[in-house]
């Protein structure tokens, strides 16, 4: 049935008759309603303008669910039941005078990206990708080579010499413990532009594992596949022939080359967060099947922030870079975090967390800080987020809210409101007496 149902996704994908991604959560509701009607209720026609529902439905007439049959959607199925799924393709909604404004096939609203990652099993994170088992088998080696490729990459504690600025943040740093990659290679390997464009450091190792993965990809897919990733435009709208990602061959290909990287990048954050506090050991990546966004992302980052000292085994960012990346790798969020921009009152604000499907903290917060390592450090949990004070999108900052007034908790009258406002300053204390103590200016 697996099987079945997967081969009709694709022919609905190739046809435009649905888009890719997770279904949006807004319809949920709809999936129970259509349910409970198909089981319990007596109406014979169940109305519905969702492609999802639809392509649900197809599946369970095709899986010989008798009752059913489907109208307006699909290949005729060519029989009478008692119960009828009718799709339709009406304007999501009309002007004042009844013109047409938009319609459910024209108005593609973008998926959210969500993939769950096991880390016990972190190579099966693909596994609901519609991929055929060869390739899913393909993706099971890629991560693991990726994985492999990372081990030679270590991140931990940086000094503020490692950029040109001062900024207002710890400063991490990147290590290269690997091979400089052979002239050689660079001159006769179809991956080494992929791996100059994603990697941290484009070693001898990550284009040997790369190219072990891709050994039988044609040369000219693989310069596709730089290019997608350099300026991320076949990945907007998904339903379409002329996407690149629409074409199976590129496509299975690309999907490769995005496991092994995502192998690669878990690998070499998972050295500075601590996961041991989880009940339940997974963690959620905003990043997806036919999606180059992050890829395109780690590019944009990693070339634009190339270290002041010429040094090509080193590569610095500052802990809220390092906190933005594992929010989007662990947490499921793609935000802007603040760069320690001085905020109310001349507190500078910096993000010490994130909320989102995970709760990441910087380490300090949490727990006693003995060495410079542990400074350097995260931790995620799983548990309730409802006393975190946060922003609407999620971050924790230090500092003093710059919307909302302060005052000591004395004894003194609270505002008429009789709302007690409190200042989130974290650990912005930490901050100053560790740089006090290596040296870094405040």
């Amino acid at each position: 049935m697996n099987i079945e149902c997967r081969k009709i996704r694709d022919e609905f994908l190739a046809k435009g008759l649905v888009i890719q991604g997770h279904m949006p959560a807004s319809e949920t509701q709809q999936v129970s309603d259509f349910l409970f009607w198909l089981i319990n209720d007596k109406t014979e026609v169940y109305h519905t303008s969702s492609s999802d529902l639809a392509a649900i439905a197809y599946c369970l007439c095709s899986i010989s669910f008798e009752v059913l049959s489907i109208e307006n959607f699909g290949p005729p199925l060519g029989r009478e039941t008692s119960c009828c799924l009718t799709y339709d393709n009406a304007p999501l909604y009309t002007g004042s005078a009844g013109s047409l404004v938009a319609t459910a096939r024209h108005l593609r609203v973008p998926r959210e990206l969500a993939t769950t990652i096991s880390l016990s099993q972190p190579e099966e994170a693909f596994s609901s990708f519609p991929i055929t088992p060869a390739t899913a088998n393909q993706c099971r080696y890629a991560w693991q080579m990726g994985a492999k490729a990372g081990e030679v990459i270590k991140l931990g504690p940086g000094e503020s010499g490692d950029l040109d600025y001062m900024p207002n943040d710890l400063i991490m740093t990147f290590r290269n413990e690997g091979t400089p990659v052979s002239k050689q290679r660079r001159n006769n390997s179809g991956t080494w532009r992929i791996t100059s464009l994603v990697a941290v450091f484009n070693t001898e190792e990550v284009n040997h594992e790369l190219s072990e993965v891709l050994r039988k990809v044609p040369p000219d897919l693989l310069t596709r596949i730089a290019e997608v990733i350099k300026t991320n435009s076949a990945v907007t709208r998904p339903g379409f022939q002329n996407d690149a990602l629409s074409e199976p061959m590129f496509l299975e290909a690309f999907t490769t080359t995005q496991v092994f990287f995502m192998g690669y990048y878990y690998q070499v954050f998972s050295r500075v967060i601590n996961t041991s506090t989880l009940e339940v050991n997974t963690v959620s990546g905003c990043w997806g099947y036919r999606s180059s966004g992050l890829l395109h992302r780690i590019y944009k980052s990693f070339t634009n922030n190339l270290d002041s000292s010429g040094d090509m085994d080193l590569f610095s960012m500052t802990r809220t870079d390092v906190l933005s990346y594992l929010a989007t790798l662990y947490a499921c969020m793609d935000v802007q975090l603040p760069r320690g921009e001085s905020g109310a009152l001349g507190h500078i604000e910096s993000c010490a967390g994130v909320v989102g499907k995970r709760i990441i903290l910087i380490n300090s917060l949490l727990n006693n800080c003995e060495s410079l390592d542990d400074l350097f450090r995260f931790v995620i949990l799983d548990c309730d987020a409802g006393g975190l004070p946060r922003t609407q999108e999620g971050l924790l900052l230090t500092g003093i809210p710059p919307k909302f007034p302060t005052w000591d908790l004395d004894g003194t009258d609270p505002p008429q409101d009789g709302r007690k406002r409190r200042s989130a300053r974290l650990d912005q204390g930490l901050h100053s007496s560790h740089r006090s103590q290596l040296g870094w200016a405040t």
